[in-house]
Formats: C-alpha cells, sequence, structure tokens
C-alpha cells in the first residue's frame, strides 16, 4: 500500500464460501481484511477495530443490508460502502443508493470491477491528498455532482447512477449494452435512442463547468466515456 496505512474492509455476507473468497481476493490485493455473517457481527466487530469500507451483502439473517447500510451512514458517515447483491431490479439498486450506499454493484461481479470500484472509493485513504482543484466530487445522498472549480449542479437518480457506473468501470468507458443493462433500458433502436437522450442532458448539466474540456466523449457507434476526474462522497 505504498507505506500508507492499510484500508480495512469489512466483508458482510452470510454465505461462508463466498464470504471467504473475497476476503482471500481483498488480502492478496493488500488490504486488511475482517469477514463477519451478519448485521450484529458487523456492530462487535466496529467497536474493536476501525473499518474504512464496509463490502456488504444485502439478502442478510435478521437484518438486511438496507436497514445495516442506513444505520452506517448515520453512525459513521465516513465509512465507504459498497453494496454486492443479487437483486438486480432497477428499485432495488434506487433503495440500495437511498439507504446509503456508495456503489451498488450485482452479482456476480467480475473481480477486476469490484476491485477497482473499491480501489476507487479508497485510494486516497490514508494517502498523500491529490488536489482538490482536480476533481469533481459526486454527492448520491444529495443528488448533486460539485465542480472543481465549487459549482454545484443538481442531478436526478438515474444520473447519479448513470455517473456510478462510468466511475466503476475500465477507463471509465460504457458502451451501448452496458449503458443499457444499467439504465434498464431495452436493447433495441428506440432504447439505445433514449439512453442517447439521457447522455446528453446529463452532458449538458455538466458541460458548462468543465472549463471547456469535454465532460463525455461519444465513441460512437460504440458507447461513451467519462472525461472528468471523479470522486464520490
Amino acid at each position: 500500500m505504498n507505506g500508507f496505512k492499510k484500508i480495512s474492509i469489512a466483508v458482510v455476507e452470510d454465505y461462508q464460501t463466498q464470504r471467504k473468497e473475497l476476503e482471500l481476493l481483498l488480502e492478496l490485493e493488500g488490504f486488511e481484511v475482517f469477514g463477519v455473517d451478519s448485521g450484529q457481527a458487523l456492530n462487535h466487530l466496529l467497536t474493536r477495530a476501525p473499518i474504512d469500507l464496509v463490502l456488504l451483502d444485502l439478502n442478510l439473517p435478521n437484518e438486511d443490508g438496507l436497514s445495516i447500510a442506513a444505520r452506517l451512514r448515520k453512525a459513521y458517515p465516513e465509512i465507504r460502502i459498497i453494496m454486492l447483491t443479487g437483486r438486480v431490479r432497477g428499485i432495488d439498486k434506487v433503495e440500495g443508493y437511498d439507504a446509503g450506499a456508495d456503489i451498488y454493484l450485482t452479482k456476480p461481479q467480475p473481480r477486476r470491477e469490484l476491485l477497482a470500484a473499491i480501489r476507487s472509493l479508497t485510494r486516497r485513504m490514508g494517502g498523500a491528498k491529490e488536489k482538490p482543484t482536480l476533481f469533481w466530487r459526486l454527492l448520491p445522498q444529495e443528488l448533486t455532482i460539485t465542480s472543481p472549480q465549487g459549482e454545484v449542479i443538481p442531478l436526478s437518480h438515474r444520473q447519479v447512477e448513470l455517473l456510478k457506473q462510468f466511475y466503476v468501470a475500465a477507463n471509465q468507458y460504457l458502451d451501448f449494452v452496458d449503458l443499457l443493462e444499467y439504465l434498464d433500458l431495452p436493447a433495441t433502436i428506440e432504447g439505445k435512442q433514449q439512453a442517447i437522450r439521457i447522455i446528453s442532458r446529463l452532458r449538458l448539466k455538466i458541460q458548462p463547468s468543465s472549463s471547456g474540456a469535454p465532460c463525455i466523449k461519444a465513441d460512437r457507434p460504440d458507447g461513451y466515456q467519462l472525461c472528468i476526474e471523479l470522486e464520490i462522497g
């Protein structure tokens, strides 16, 4: 971890085999990892170990992940939360973000994308501070994005979701197959045209604050790339 404090991650997953696989994956990447199987076990962990990020399943015994995320967000606002779940409906994602998730990922999630999401959220924890003027800050709970110059721009739920997907994608690039899936649109010409309109509305919101540089670049007919440096939270 480049000589800095290790990032500590709590894996909250009641399926033991999957939890152990995630623990091993993250330990090999240099993180300090704690595995627990319930909200109650997570409560005990938080009393004895500082946790930077929680990797949270939603289908848990006694208390589900949405409830856990909501109280974590209130009690530990600095903790990052990634929901990793089999719930794939659009409404599930909205409820996840409303409960306090920084990023919502669905199972099965490729390891590369999961690690990219974790690194994106933790890239400056315990390390040297980046110059704040380089970054746009997305605040999902407030439905806003703030430009490097401090201009606050309101967003819709769908626009926040779209920026999150760009954020964790390799090279911040999404092709139309991914866009249609993430936006819950049909794989038709009409669906593609609707995705283009959604991208255009987002670009119109943030482009005036981008100092002339392109904020979202079209790579037609294949997809789009987010061209701004983004951080969440």
